[in-house]
Formats: structure tokens, sequence, C-alpha cells
């Protein structure tokens, strides 16, 4: 089985051609084999009446044939030989990974069976235990012994005839010399679950947050619907299109079992990944994208210890779960959508003293039993430094590791948390079902209070983790990086993962945790609770704070306050250029970056750049992607960096250097202005304006906009309705004016400002590169 999903000149042409081989007329042979009705599903939402939409279906789409053959269930015997299951695959990746992945193929015998799998989803609750990451779980046993960072289990592909149900454990450096150990523990756990079964409560606890789930099911966009229903019906009976991948209707323990049994080591493919593998002998190279892998049988003993390991006592199953939710009962009463007022009430300061200002609103419009908060703890300790990023990074992987066990029980049930050091503090945040709460906040500030990161093995993994993570920043893509140099020349103080990096080397669980507690001891605490809440809730959270993270005062002129570089005026001139060559030295493409600064702000330049964006976006591509073939990448849009707005202009090219990009994007700007007339910005402007009065579709799409709006100290809960009424205003001479006035040469508020990734091969072309 293999399955090829991109293309280029050499799949499509090169190759082709030397196998005397006419793609055109098989693309039409394949056309006339399978583009028939019969094998298609189609789903339409829309507003009208489903007369009016089945007439639509019927204009745009009866035409098409039935063609070919009727659908017969495939025929194929396997996916993968024998030989390729009793073999390990040992690539070298990219980026700096380590990596093992066990892939066990299933077959199904017919469309009735495969229907059958996709409805009662036996390897759900397999994966639950396998995957599980709390106490006496695989991945604690594996941690202990200090062989993975990492375990994820979930069904990879799925075909008509066959699927796959993988196993990817990220592993430390002892974990990849061990990796076969890491293998066996896997069998063990198996094991385990074979002989002692699958207890029932599992069973019962999945079948009630299935269900939660299912009856407060959120509404996606029609876009969202429409696809996900059309693929749907490829896969399920008429009657569970909507629920089939949704709910959980019946158990059968039996498909379970018999699921189990397929988890052997004589039906296992595996995959390691690591760049230490450079070294193999006798490195093979994929001939599509130059990966580099060896392959390496497995010994046949190797084989029978696995398949008979011995008993680990450190593994057992995991115990029930007391953050599964029992009372699902809406606190606030949910306004009828007649009733429903046009603009939607903003929140309002709940709580507010020297050291809280607590937003508030409560559920009344989507009827979700759900909870968000978020506490911002506002400190200048966060960002001092690279040396106070690093530690604060290895405090947060620390703190993570030592609340794992109930944050997983609690994530199985609908509830999360997050601790996030940013530019301002630290966030934490939490989000899910309402009724266990509580209990779960105040298990995680209890932990978070008392956490102290201790030295040893464990602390230094999470130094390597944090090394190859800011190592891999090296790795993203050119415009990635253009973005970035921007971001490091207009925002005040920011800082590079080079000079973190060189901070993490050095830093110890004793100066991370000092660090943590002078920020999280000295704060002001910002934050936003919304969703199934009575506003008397939210003393009850101040408390739960206050009597476990026992903070003072930060005074209103210590709190951060981060800054935007301002541009100088640059009528005649490109403005400042900052070049840097690619240290990636395997990359064949350069970008450039070009920002044109709005400052002085103001709402209604806002609205007008936006609008102006807009419009520019598919010529922007059409003329540097589609007839200049300049890149793939070819982008247009608005730049907010700390609530300043920019005009930006990205292109990333294999095939042209960064001062002949720019020098195209410009010269498409000179052009686009003499085609605004062309341009039916009143239309624009309308679909703007209707866009900002869309009505949120879920309580998550709502509190995100209220929380945006408290992060930048703004608090314009109204912004939408504001900027859809100027909207509603503007036109071709207030664009016109703006351009002129802002990007067009000779604008009195033109500040430009370009940043150049360069590739090794594009150096040479140019002098002056920083490198």
């Amino acid at each position: 089985y293999s399955k090829f999903g991109t293309g280029n000149r050499k799949t499509l042409e090169d190759e082709p051609k030397r196998m005397n081989f006419n793609v055109r007329e098989k693309l039409i042979e394949y056309f006339e084999k399978y583009y028939s009705s019969d094998r298609m599903t189609l789903c339409i939402t829309g507003k009208e009446s489903l007369d009016k939409l089945q007439k639509m279906a019927e204009n745009f789409f009866e035409k098409i044939k039935i063609r070919g053959e009727k659908l017969e269930f495939p025929s194929y015997s396997e996916a993968y030989p024998k030989n390729e299951l009793r073999t390990s695959y040992e690539i070298v990746p990219v980026n700096d990974i380590r990596r093992i992945n066990l892939s066990f193929p299933f077959y199904f015998k017919s469309f009735e069976d495969r229907t059958n799998f996709l409805l009662t989803h036996p390897d759900l609750y397999i994966g639950n235990l396998l995957g599980h990451e709390g106490k006496n779980s695989l991945l604690s046993y594996f941690k202990a012994k200090g062989r993975a960072s990492s375990l994820s289990v979930n069904i990879g592909t799925i075909t008509d005839d066959f699927g796959t149900f993988d196993c990817s454990i990220g592993l430390t450096t002892e974990g990849l010399e061990q990796r076969y150990k890491v293998v066996e523990g896997v069998f063990s756990y198996l094991q385990m679950v074979s002989e002692k079964g699958i207890p029932d409560y599992v069973f019962e606890e999945i079948k009630i947050l299935n269900k939660a789930g299912w009856d407060f099911m959120e509404s996606g966009s029609p876009g969202e619907i429409s696809s996900g229903l059309a693929n749907n019906m490829q896969n399920y009976p008429p009657k569970k299109v909507i629920s089939g991948p949704n709910l959980l209707e019946n158990v059968d323990k039996d498909s379970t079992f018999r699921f189990l049994s397929n988890l052997t080591p004589e039906n296992v493919l595996i995959s390691v990944h690591s760049k230490d593998f450079m070294n193999n002998r006798d490195l093979l190279e994929e001939k599509w994208y130059g990966t580099k892998y060896s392959v390496v049988p497995i010994a046949n003993d190797l084989l029978e210890s696995w398949g008979g390991p011995g008993k680990l006592e450190e593994l057992s199953l995991p115990l029930p779960n007391p953050y599964v939710p029992k009372d699902l009962s809406l606190k606030n009463s949910i306004i009828d959508g007649s009733e429903r007022k046009i603009i939607t009430p903003p929140p309002k300061v709940a709580f507010e003293n020297e050291k809280f200002s607590i937003n508030f609103r409560a559920d009344d419009i989507f009827g979700q039993p759900k909870a968000y908060l978020f506490f911002d703890f506002l400190s200048p300790e966060a960002y001092e430094s690279p040396r106070a990023i690093a530690s604060l990074r290895l405090f947060q992987m620390s703190f993570n590791e030592a609340i794992k066990d109930s944050a997983y029980y609690a994530s199985l049930a609908g509830l999360n948390y997050s601790l996030d050091f940013n530019t301002k503090g630290a966030r934490i945040s939490f989000a899910g079902w309402s009724d266990r709460m509580g209990l779960f906040v105040e298990e995680v500030l209890s932990n978070l209070a008392l956490h102290r990161p201790k030295s040893g093995p464990e602390f230094e993994s999470w130094r390597d983790l944090a090394m190859r993570e800011l190592k891999a920043a090296e790795n993203q893509q050119p415009y990635v990086h253009s973005l970035s140099m921007a971001s490091l020349c207009l925002e005040d103080p920011k800082f590079t993962a080079e000079q973190v990096l060189g901070q993490v080397e050095n830093v110890n669980a004793s100066e991370a945790y000092e660090k943590a507690q002078r920020l999280l001891r000295k704060s002001y605490v910002v934050g936003l609770m919304q969703g199934n809440f009575l506003e008397a809730d939210v003393p009850k959270y101040v408390s739960s704070i206050e009597k476990t993270i026992h903070f003072d005062v930060l005074e209103p002129q210590n709190r951060p306050i981060k800054k935007v570089v301002k541009l100088p005026v640059t009528p005649i001139s490109l403005g400042h250029i900052y070049r840097k060559e690619e240290k990636n030295l395997e990359t064949d493409n350069s970008a450039v970056t070009i920002l044109f600064q709005l400052n002085p702000r103001g709402r209604k330049d806002e609205v007008v750049l936006e609008l102006l964006c807009s419009a520019l976006t598919d010529p922007f591509y059409d003329s540097l992607r589609t007839q200049q073939q300049l890149g793939y990448i070819v982008f247009c849009g608005v730049r907010n960096t700390l609530n300043f707005k920019s005009a930006v202009f990205i292109v990333q090219s294999s095939v042209r250097n960064p001062s002949y990009l720019q020098g195209k994007v410009m010269e498409f700007l000179k052009e686009f202005r003499g085609k605004f007339s062309n341009v039916d910005w009143k239309s624009y402007a309308e679909g703007m304006a209707e866009k900002r009065r869309e009505k949120d579709r879920r309580l998550g799409q709502e509190v995100l906009r209220n929380l945006e709006e408290i992060a930048i100290g703004q608090y314009d809960f109204m912004r939408r309705e504001e900027e859809a009424k100027i909207f509603d205003k503007i036109g071709k001479k207030d664009v016109i004016e703006f351009f002129d006035k802002y990007i067009a040469e000779g604008g009195e508020e033109r500040r430009c400002f370009i940043t150049q990734a360069w590739c090794k091969r594009h150096v040479d072309e140019v002098e002056g590169i920083e490198g």
C-alpha cells in the first residue's frame, strides 16, 4: 500500500515520458472510470427551503453521468506484505526528533464490516488505555525509565478495505538506544489488557462523555457542515450520517477484544526517526524527497520475546475518573432567538481591587454547560531577558509533568488547562464542562503554588527537549524567518530563539523555580470568566487564587509595557532593509516581507487598510504566483503588531532572490494603483460589513473575541459593530487617499520596512548579507 499525494514536474512529466506513459490519457481514463454520479455524495446547506436547495442540486449536478462499472468491494489481500511487517525502518528526519511508530494494519471483509467498525469504534477503548498518561500508565513507566517523553495513539490510515492503528512514542536518547525495549513495553501493556480485560467503568465513562459531547455539540460554519456531511455520506448509512461519527450508540465489547487480538508482534510495521541514523551504513534514499533511511530486519528471537513479554509490576489499568461531569444543567436562562439583541452584551468587571480586575459574562445565548477562565498574572519578570524566558520555559515543562496525572484525567473528562509565559507575564487558562471546574482549578493552582523543579535526569530531559524546539526554528520556512526578523526589529523588547537557546543550556532547576516565584509572588491579575457561571461564582474563584498563590500587589507603574518601534517616514525610498542568510543550508527558497506601517493609527484608517488588503489579495496572488510563477507562497494581508496595524506582502521563491521579489512587489503596487477605478470597492466594503455583523456561532468564539480585547488592554467589546458602521460609509475615494498617503511612493506617512531571508544559492547574487 502507498499513497502519493503530491506531484511535481519530475513525477508528472519527466518520469512518465521516460516510461512512455501519457499522463493526460491516464487522467481521462480515470475520469471515465470513476467520475460517476452513483459514487458521489453531495450536501448543500443554506437558508433557502428544501425545495429550492433540491432545485439547485438538480441544476448544477444532474448532468453528471453514471460511468464505469458498479462499485465492488476491493479484493486487495494485504496492505503490507509479511516481510515488511517483520522490519524496522530507520529514517533520518529533517528536524531533530527522536520517535518510534508502531503501525498495526487491520482489514475489512466487506462494506458492512467497515461500517460496523466506524459505528462501534473498538479502537477507541484500546486507545484510551494504551495512550493513557496517568499513574501506572505505559507512558509513566517509560518516563520513569528515562526512555520516552510522549505517547499518542490514533487511527492513522483508513481506506475502503483496511486501516492502521498507530502508536507513536517520542523517545529520549536512552529510549532511542533501548527502542526495542520500548516496543516490548507496548506489548507487555497489551498483554496485561488482554489478561485483565477492560473495566466496565472505562466503557461507561467514554459513553457518558460521548453523549455529553453529542447533546451539546456546537454548530460549525455552513462550509464545515456541508463538507463534513458529504464525507459522512460516503461512510455511514443515511440514518447515521449526522450521528455516526459523533455518537456511540452501541458498545460492542466483543468487537473491541477482537480488535485487541490484532495488535501482535507479527502484525506491526515499525519506523524509527532520528538524525543519529545519518551514520548508518548502507543508507538508502527515497527518490522523491531524498529522505535517507535504512531497512533493518527484526530477528525471530526478538519477535518471540515480544509475543510473550514478562509482566511489568509498574503497569496497571487506570482508576475511575473523578472529573467526569454529573450535572450538566444550565445556571442561566437562555434568551430566545426572537428576543435576542442584535448586539451581544459585553463582559462587565465583576471583581476589582489593587490585585485583581476580573471581567465576567454569563452565557445566555448558546446554552452550553461549559466554562472558560483566563487569569493573566502581569509581571515584568516574564520577559526581562533571554535567560528569564529560558527559566520560565523549563519551569513550565517541569510543572506540566508534575501535574500530568490530574491534568490527564481532567482532559479525558473534557477539562483542560494551560500555563503559558508570555511577554507580559503568565496566563493560566481553563476550559471545559462547568460541573467539576472548581475542583480542577483548585487542584492546578495548589500544585502551581507548591511546585519546585528538581535537578536530575528528568529536568535534563526537559532541557534537551527545549533546546531541540529552539533549534528547530532554524529549519522553519524562509518566509517565517523574514516575519520573525520584522518582529525582532519592530517590537521592544524582542529576543530571538538563538538568544534563548544560549541560556537554556545553563539554567538550573533552582533558578527556574526562583524566577517563577518572583513572577507569581508579585503580580496584578487581569481575568475573564465566561460561560455557565453565576456572577456570585467570581469571588469564589478569586478566593481560590488568593489562598493558593499568596502574592503581593504590583503597582501600576511597574506593570509590563511592550512597545512598537515607530518607523521613520520614507516617502521616496525603500526604507530600512534587513537582510539575513538562512542557516538551513538545505533550503532552496528565499523570502521577502514588505511592511507599510500604519502610524499614526485611527479606527477609520485601520478599516480602510483591511478593505484595501482584502481587495489586493487575489490580484497579488494571481500576478506573482500564477502569472509570474515566482513561488508557491504569495501572501498579502494585515499584520497586527501589539495592536499597531501594517499592510504586509510576503513572497517566498526558489527561482528568484529577495531583491528581485521586492522589486516585483513594488511594481505590482504601482500598477494596481492605476486600476483602482476597476475595483468594486462598495461590494468589498459591504461584504466586510456583513462579516463584522455575523453572530458568533460558538461560545468559544465569543470568549476569544472578548479575551483579545482584554489582553491588548483596549476593552473595546463593541469593536465589530463600530467597524461595520465605518465599512458602510467608506468608498473608492477613501481607499485612494489612504493608499497615496501610506503606501504609494511620495506618501506623506509612508513608513516602509523590508526583511529578506536569503538561501545559500542566492547569497552570491548580492553583497552585504548578514550571516
